[in-house]
């Protein structure tokens, strides 16, 4: 007796979905690695006045939990610091860099904004 292809083919293709479902399972259970936690000194050395690239000012001061920016002596808005070298905007459409020297103290900073703004 002859057997059809898809029947033969059947418990291949079982075996193959079981296993992808096994995977994507344990994919989806495995633990989200937290990112590493902020050195709120080195942040603390940051804070002051800086002049962007294109001439506007900016003031740092770190908060327990956020860092104030205020641009050009305007509003002061929380920012939340990615890394000891990144801020990220309320908005989360603007990054602020904050470049070190060799020593570790920031000398510059530089303000990453989407295009078009």
């Amino acid at each position: 007796m002859k057997t059809s292809s898809s029947t033969s083919s059947s418990p291949r293709l079982s075996a193959y979905l079981a296993a992808l479902l096994a995977s994507v399972s344990m994919l989806a259970l495995s633990p989200v690695q937290a990112a590493a936690p902020i050195d709120r000194s080195t942040l603390q050395a940051a804070e002051g006045g800086y002049v962007l690239a294109d001439g506007r000012t900016l003031n740092l001061r770190v908060l327990s939990r956020s860092v104030e920016v205020n641009m050009n002596e305007e509003s002061v808005e929380r920012w939340r610091a990615e890394s000891e070298s990144v801020l990220i905007s309320p908005d989360r459409r603007h990054r602020l860099h904050l470049h070190r020297s060799s020593n570790g103290t920031v000398d510059r900073v530089s303000l990453e904004s989407p295009r078009g703004l």
